[in-house]
């Protein structure tokens, strides 16, 4: 008699494909495992965010004219009113309604910032060209009507082009810090108010390439903090 011996391959697919176990045990002693069913992952429901038309809301802004500052929050507004009346200044404010920071060439500028109040002046508009002799004091009167009450804290800074050297530039604006601050005390501004600075080429506004770059360079600068200010690197800041 001949008996038929089927192949043990096939035995045990037989056995895996009816068995509905994770572990079937054949016959013949080998044990195959079947991986469990992986589940379908649920899909995670979707949230629909609004879009954003930001040059609608651009335009919206525009229509109602918010300025990002009111202008209350500028520190030395009447002052600044006051000396506008007095020289004429163009005055512009450090954060504009829209657009870029106002240019600062200018033969006389005042910027009103929330925290000081920024005074920008030609230098021919007060000295002899290049020497420190005051020949126009106007000025440095209205400064001292108008800032030098009260107990702000009053700063002055010379700047010069980059054409001269570097010893001649920082002793010329040395000199020119120096006689403003003489000036201010002679029109009754108390000498522990105010500080001067002698910052050389430091901090050109315009390129010095140019003629118009190199005069709009050649400023004197002052600063009026209130009380109690911290104020550090003045030839260094903006």
């Amino acid at each position: 008699m001949r008996i038929k011996i089927l192949p043990l391959l096939a035995t045990v697919s037989t056995a895996v494909f009816l068995s509905s176990c994770s572990q079937t045990v054949i016959n013949t002693g080998v044990t195959v495992t079947i991986p469990p069913k992986r589940e379908t992952p649920r899909e995670t429901p979707k949230v629909e965010i609004p879009s954003v038309n930001r040059e609608e809301s651009v335009l919206e802004e525009a229509e109602e004219r918010k300025p990002q500052v009111e202008i209350s929050d500028y520190i030395f507004e009447k002052e600044i009113n006051a000396f506008e009346g007095l020289t004429g200044a163009k005055v512009v404010a450090s954060l504009p309604l829209f657009g870029n920071p106002p240019s600062v060439n200018g033969d006389l500028l005042v910027v009103e910032e929330p925290q000081r109040a920024r005074i920008i002046i030609r230098d021919s508009l007060i000295f002899e060209l290049n020497r420190d002799r005051i020949i126009n004091d106007s000025l440095i009167r209205a400064v001292a009507q108008t800032f030098g009450k009260g107990n702000s804290l009053i700063i002055i800074a010379a700047f010069s082009d980059s054409s001269g050297t570097n010893d001649f530039n920082d002793l010329i604006t040395e000199k020119r810090a120096e006689a403003v601050r003489k000036k201010l005390e002679s029109f009754g501004v108390p000498s522990y108010r105010i500080l001067a600075f002698g910052c050389g080429s430091a901090r050109p506004i315009a390129p010095n390439s140019t003629v118009d770059g190199r005069a709009a360079n050649r400023r004197i600068e002052i600063y009026v903090y209130p009380e109690n200010m911290y104020v550090d690197g003045v030839c260094g800041q903006r």
